[in-house]
């Protein structure tokens, strides 16, 4: 095999010198396809779809050396290099190259569109970011001090939140957004793709995508942050409440493999004709709580009768701090639950912070939020449902609506039971508010107390 390798057949050595050059850069840039990590990828589709392009493209500068090596005969069985001229060779292999690098950039078009609109817009940052840098590199080449040092930090931090507080057209808010993003250990120098979507009941809302993660932003109208939310459900940031880590919720590389070829080997078990069962090449996700990281995906096989038919499957897995091993603890293939034991990996109650969630008293201001017992809150259970009331001093009120819209409800303490059967309050007004700031007057008598609609925020000020 060596002496048909091309660079070795006529035994020059520096023919092979030239030829094992090439043959160890091949290798090396193989070797960093493989371990280089995407940062700007939204999936971990995206992931396997721009390494499979990578590999293709560099693939392409290797096959004029496996043409002309004649590896397997290769070459006699292709159209143009079956003739040994030159320049039939050279317009071969050229040709080759080009159709199999094309190739290879076609198909990042498997990609998702976040990621697309994510690399547009990292390639625009690096653009920016190589203009601004000679200057800040001058800076602190001429006058090399320790105050000047610290300046062009503080001046890199800048630029790296310049993004924010564009998109957000509001000092305030860019910088509470950035606060919470520290204290859940995001950092904003690696948000992509944040933009405006539309609004929530209590304010403006954005979305970004963070290590592949969704995230959107819930603002309120005074321009705090209410809340970071992953997906649809988990609030990674939430006004009033310790804050979670974004590292225990990004899915590592490092684990994908060997979580998606278990949760082949558990769904193929399953199965009536395991030899039948296709799992497909990119649809797969991947999600993590902590210790438990969740793969879900589908399966096509035939069933019992011998039909093929499509059966979704969920696996939830627990992972050990240690990565020692992996243990299913949750599986679910076609909505027959197979493995439960979810009960014995309870997530820890969110601890709410102090400070935060009093009701919040200032200059006889109180402030009362949905959710939020504070001072004047209690729990109330209603017929099995469980909810909030709040018993402020008889006395006449200013009420100021601190979100878009919300109602608040005067209610008397003592129940009734409704034509249905279920247990109601009595109510005895109800303040409408339709827009931001709009302030309404509220009396509150002995046996009187006020219900917030969801999301509700308001501030009541005593009328003295």
């Amino acid at each position: 095999m060596r002496n048909k390798l091309f660079g070795f057949r006529s035994g020059k050595l520096y023919k092979k010198l030239i030829a094992v050059s090439y043959l160890v850069f091949m290798a090396l840039a193989f070797i960093g396809v493989l371990s280089t990590t995407n940062e700007i990828a939204v999936s971990p589709n995206d992931i396997i779809v721009t390494k499979l392009s990578n590999f293709i493209i560099l693939f392409a500068f290797f096959v004029p050396y496996l043409i002309l090596s004649n590896i397997f005969g290769l070459r006699a069985k292709l159209p143009f290099f079956k003739s040994y001229k030159k320049p039939r060779t050279i317009f071969a292999l050229f040709l080759s190259t080009m159709i199999i690098g094309i190739a290879g950039g076609a198909v990042t078009d498997l990609t998702t569109q976040d990621y697309k609109d994510n690399f547009i817009k990292h390639e625009e940052q690096l653009s920016q970011t190589s203009n601004l840098q000679e200057p800040d590199v001058a800076v602190v080449a001429s006058e090399n001090t320790d105050s000047d040092n610290y300046e062009h930090i503080v001046d890199s931090e800048i630029k790296q939140d310049s993004v924010i507080f564009e998109i957000f057209n509001n000092d305030i808010l860019a910088q509470n957004l950035v606060s919470a993003c520290d204290e859940t250990g995001i950092k904003t120098n690696k948000i992509k793709n944040l933009k405006k979507v539309d609004d929530w009941v209590a304010g403006e809302r954005y979305s970004f995508s963070y290590q592949n993660l969704p995230l959107r932003i819930y603002c309120n109208m005074d321009y705090t942050i209410r809340a970071i939310k992953l997906g649809t459900s988990t609030n990674i940031y939430k006004q009033g409440f310790e804050p979670y880590n974004i590292s225990n919720y990004i899915v590592t590389s490092e684990y994908i493999n060997t979580l998606r070829s278990t949760s082949e080997e558990m769904v193929k078990t399953q199965l009536n004709y395991p030899s039948s069962g296709k799992l497909p090449w990119f649809d797969w996700s991947y999600s993590r709580d902590g210790n438990i990281y969740t793969v879900s995906s589908t399966v096509t096989a035939k069933n019992a009768f011998g039909v093929e038919s499509e059966n979704p499957f969920c696996v939830k897995f627990y992972v050990p701090i240690d990565s020692s091993s992996i243990k299913p603890i949750y599986f679910d293939l076609s909505g027959n639950v197979l493995i439960d034991n979810l009960a014995n990996y309870v997530t820890p109650e969110r601890i709410a912070l102090v400070a935060d969630s009093e009701a919040i008293i200032e200059n006889d201001e109180i402030t009362l939020i949905d959710g939020e017992l504070g001072k004047y809150g209690e729990k109330v259970v209603l017929d099995g449902d469980e909810y909030i009331h709040y018993f402020l001093p008889a006395g006449k009120y200013n009420v100021t609506n601190n979100i878009k819209q919300a109602y608040v409800f005067l209610d008397e303490n003592n129940t009734i039971k409704n034509s249905s059967g279920y247990t109601e309050h009595i109510n005895v007004e109800t303040l409408k508010f339709t827009k931001f700031g709009e302030t309404q007057t509220l009396t509150i008598g002995e046996n009187h107390h006020i219900f917030l609609t969801y999301l509700a925020n308001v501030t009541i000020v005593p009328i003295v």
